[in-house]
Order: C-alpha cells, then sequence, then structure tokens
C-alpha cells in the first residue's frame, strides 16, 4: 500500500507542477530579452526541473514520512482502480525519463565514437579541455563528454577561421563547461515528468538551449576586447558550411543552428550585457525554498505529517 500511495501521489504533484512550470515557460516567452541569457538559461533550467524536483521533494520529505508514521500497521486496504492506476502512472513517468536518458546518452556514444575514430589532438589556446581535430562534414564545434569533456572541432573549420576566430571559438566553449551545459541537458532529458509527455517539454528545452548558446557567447564577448566581434565572424563562417537541415540532436551544445545564428550575429555586433529581473524568474525561484521549507516543517512538526495523513486517507477512501 506503502509504494502504490508514493507512487501514486508522486504522479499527482507532478501533474499539477507541471501544468506550473508550462505557465512559468509561456510568462518567459513573453519577453525573452528582459533577462540576460545566462539568467534566462538558469531560469528555463530551473523550469524544465521544477515538475519532477517538487514531486520528489513533497512525496519524499511529506507524504512518504506521514504515511510510514501514522499508518496503521497490520491494516490490510483495498487498493482501487483510480489508486493503481495513479500509481502506474507514476511508474511510466520515473521509466519514461530512464529510456530516454539512456537513448540520449547511447546515441551520443554513438556519434562520438565516429568523430573519434579519426581523430588527433590539437593545441587551441585558451581550451580549458582536450581539444581534438575531427574530419566531419558538418561544421562541428562541440564539447562532449560529462566526466572529461573533450572539444571536438572539424578540420574544415579549423581551416576557415582566423586564430582569433578560433580563440573566440574556444571562449565560447568555455562557456558552456564553466556552466555544465552538458550535464544540464542530460538532466533535462531524464526528468521523469509529464512535460516530457507534451509539446511544452521539449520546447522549454529547445528555448534553454538557445538562451545558452547566448550566455557562452557573452562568455566570449568578456573575456577580451573585440572578442565579441570575432566570434560574430566564425559564426557567420560556420553557419555557411552547415548543411539545410539541423543536425541531430545530441546532449552537447554545437557551436550554431541555422535557426539562431541572425540573431547571435546582430547580438555580438551590438554587445551589452543583458536585464537581470522578471517576474516569471522570480516566482520559479521563490517556489523551490518554499517547498524545501515545507518538507523541513514536516521533519520538525509532527502535526503537519498527520494533517497530510488525514488528507492522504480521504483522498485515497474517495477513490473508486
Amino acid at each position: 500500500m506503502l509504494i502504490v500511495v508514493v507512487l501514486a501521489a508522486f504522479a499527482v504533484a507532478n501533474v499539477a507542477m507541471s501544468g506550473v512550470a508550462a505557465l512559468l515557460w509561456r510568462a518567459a516567452r513573453r519577453d525573452p530579452d528582459r533577462l540576460s541569457p545566462a539568467a534566462r538559461a538558469r531560469g528555463l533550467f530551473l523550469v524544465r526541473l521544477l515538475p519532477a524536483g517538487a514531486s520528489l521533494v513533497l512525496v519524499a520529505g511529506v507524504v512518504l514520512p506521514a504515511f510510514h508514521a501514522f499508518e496503521p500497521r497490520g491494516h490490510d486496504e483495498a487498493i482501487g482502480a483510480s489508486l493503481l492506476a495513479l500509481s502506474v502512472f507514476g511508474v511510466l513517468l520515473v521509466a519514461g525519463a530512464a529510456v530516454r536518458g539512456w537513448l540520449s546518452a547511447r546515441a551520443t556514444r554513438r556519434l562520438v565514437r565516429a568523430w573519434m575514430a579519426q581523430a588527433c589532438p590539437i593545441t587551441l589556446a585558451g581550451a580549458t579541455v582536450p581539444a581534438v581535430r575531427v574530419e566531419s562534414a558538418f561544421p562541428l564545434v562541440a564539447v562532449v563528454g560529462l566526466v572529461r569533456p573533450r572539444l571536438l572541432v572539424a578540420q574544415r573549420v579549423l581551416d576557415a577561421c582566423t586564430p582569433q576566430e578560433l580563440g573566440a571559438i574556444v571562449a565560447h566553449e568555455a562557456g558552456h563547461v564553466a556552466t555544465f551545459d552538458n550535464l544540464k541537458r542530460l538532466l533535462m532529458r531524464a526528468a521523469p515528468d509529464l512535460l516530457a509527455f507534451t509539446p511544452a517539454g521539449p520546447a522549454i528545452e529547445h528555448d534553454w538551449a538557445d538562451a545558452a548558446e547566448e550566455a557562452a557567447d557573452d562568455h566570449a564577448a568578456r573575456t577580451a576586447g573585440g572578442r565579441a566581434l570575432d566570434l560574430a565572424g566564425a559564426l557567420v563562417k560556420v553557419a555557411r558550411m552547415l548543411p539545410g537541415g539541423t543536425h541531430a540532436a545530441l546532449p552537447a551544445s554545437t557551436l550554431c543552428h541555422n535557426e539562431t545564428v541572425e540573431r547571435r550575429v546582430r547580438r555580438l555586433l551590438n554587445w551589452a550585457p543583458g536585464g537581470s529581473g522578471a517576474p516569471w524568474l522570480f516566482a520559479a525561484r521563490g517556489l523551490v525554498p518554499m517547498l524545501v521549507a515545507v518538507a523541513a516543517a514536516g521533519a520538525v512538526d509532527v502535526r503537519l505529517l498527520v494533517h497530510v495523513q488525514r488528507v492522504v486517507e480521504i483522498v485515497v477512501s474517495s477513490l473508486p
């Protein structure tokens, strides 16, 4: 009974918080330039993980302790069809997340293995991770790997860019490394929530990726005078090598994509730091400490757990 209730509570909380996350994302889309790209990327990452994180906090910090402490022992209750269906839905959310994470990691390993078949270590000034030259028809520039990241650069990109432009590219990729963007991308893809099964989930991840690229552009632009112009020139050169379609999705940030190049080049040509505040971001940030405080209150004040257990009992008994 305990496992069934916990899984059902996780599913219900997940659905509710997925709705909240979708509303916050729609608010973020209304005025994307109100925040700096770095702040927008952090906020969207928080919004994307909000349903899974909030559900885990509420279930592990409140529902599970309450049910474990106050549910009568040795008392078998019939499990209704609705409660069972909710628990199965909770299992599907977790299982789906595990499958998505595994498929994403496997696809990336295959691509990296193919690229590394004819790879050669190179030295790039300013690189914060080992750099590798690869033979690829796609103008690849990406940091791959979580534990031991490497910077992969296609030979055609090395041939086309000046030393100054390559330095700007390295600074851009160093921005991704500094903010652990590969790990964040994988966490979002493996998040156990309802958003992953709706258009909102991939759309939030897409918006995060765009913001993360602009944040990495800003990181490069801040490192030295003129670096913004060098990076803009590199983006234009690499964009001209891009095929008409988009490259296969993987948990790594490639330097540029057709649909975002123009905006990023314009930003770099007129580079200036962005804003730092927006109501949706304040709301997203406020939800996290509020939920943690609720879980902490349950650990300190047993009365909260008693009330939670009573609510759970009422809900369970009212379900068909």
